[in-house]
């Protein structure tokens, strides 16, 4: 089928943009990431529809379609847009999910969007997980990890083809009663130095900060380089609950590795987290209840002296340029002590966490 003929079928069905902007030569895409994936404890999978007893399930790793493009409408000035949706079907009986979409302009000073977004201090990661959109994302450890809705971003033009600088704000309407009520602002800011995808540059770098988006405050820094044919990465992360009530602040990192061997790459990673802000800590407390239905811990003010990691160790093996099958085991060991009702007493009960997870998929892109 034509190029042409795909885009109109697009259209039709996302609804989104009109058919005369949609024949500006826009780009057709879209990835299928399905997996099966056996828990022992089933918190690393509740995303997936787990109940939190553990068991095997079929997961969806952010499957998704779209149509993105440019206009060029007067010198040194282009429009720029994206229209994605999350391709839900596998797993839910919603087809169809909001993903990144937006609209903006491009010039010679930068590009300006408006709309749904991942923040810039999310993608300031760049390719330093080897478990992304899967059971082992990082931001099973780290906030600060979602795609914002009501969002301006600003990304500069690349400075001697070397470094950008780039910012996110979130308007006011998610603000004060919004997605963040507590927040008076929330912003986001990074700077990033050679090239994420390692081929213009065999590096890449980043520091961030972001205020008030996912209700927290934070910092991070990022680098991943190649050696001896090897990608090895480093993530640091120190990050603050902002919400009033929530005393949960520690320090994140994450260490990657993916090695290329003929049509596999292997790959590993560890991680480790005393923050007890990311969804491994949420999806444990959402899993464990009392005989009346109710969470045994408020994992967001019963907590204390959390300490959470990881490892993951795996393979893809590639059965075309655009389609791969991936296994891989992932293990997750931590505890935390509960907060007594006397602030002077130390904390002695100790919660531990486990979950083994086996998985397997396959993703094919288009």
């Amino acid at each position: 089928m034509k190029k042409t003929l795909i885009s109109a079928s697009v259209a039709s069905i996302l609804a989104a943009t009109s058919f005369s902007s949609m024949a500006q030569d826009p780009t057709f895409y879209g990835r299928l990431d399905v997996s099966v994936a056996n828990s022992s404890n089933g918190y690393g999978t509740m995303s997936s529809n787990d109940n939190g007893q553990g068991g095997t399930v079929l997961e969806n790793n952010a499957s998704m379609i779209g149509v993105k493009g440019a206009q060029n409408i007067a010198d040194n000035l282009d429009i720029v847009y994206k229209v994605e949706v999350g391709a839900n079907g596998f797993n839910n009986s919603n087809p169809f999910s909001a993903r990144a979409t937006w609209i903006g302009l491009k010039t010679a000073a930068g590009t300006a969007i408006i709309g749904r977004e991942d923040s810039v201090f999310k993608a300031s990661e760049g390719k330093v997980d080897a478990f992304g959109n899967g059971n082992s994302d990082i931001d099973k450890l780290l906030p600060g990890q979602g795609r914002e809705s009501d969002v301006i971003n600003y990304y500069s033009p690349k400075i001697a083809d070397l470094v950008s600088v780039n910012a996110s704000y979130v308007l006011t309407d998610s603000l004060g009663g919004g997605k963040y009520a507590e927040s008076d602002n929330a912003y986001a800011a990074n700077i990033t130095f050679g090239d994420k995808g390692m081929k213009a540059q065999p590096f890449y770098a980043a520091a961030a900060y972001v205020d008030g988006i996912e209700d927290v405050k934070a910092y991070r820094g990022v680098v991943t380089g190649k050696l001896a044919g090897a990608t090895l990465g480093f993530l640091y992360q120190n990050s603050e609950s902002v919400k009033s009530d929530v005393d949960l602040k520690g320090n994140t990192y994450i260490a990657s590795a993916t090695y290329p061997v003929g049509n596999f790459l292997l790959k590993a990673q560890y991680g480790q987290d005393d923050s007890g802000l990311g969804k491994f800590a949420t999806a444990f407390g959402d899993g464990n209840l009392d005989a009346s239905g109710d969470k045994m811990y408020d994992m967001q003010k019963d907590i204390e002296d959390f300490d959470l990691k990881y490892f993951a160790i795996g393979a893809n093996y590639n059965l075309a340029s655009n389609a791969y099958v991936y296994a891989y085991y992932t293990k997750f060991d931590g505890d935390f002590s509960l907060k007594l009702s006397n602030p002077t007493t130390p904390a002695t009960n100790t919660v531990d966490m486990k979950d083994d997870m086996f998985t397997l998929g396959i993703r094919y892109t288009f």
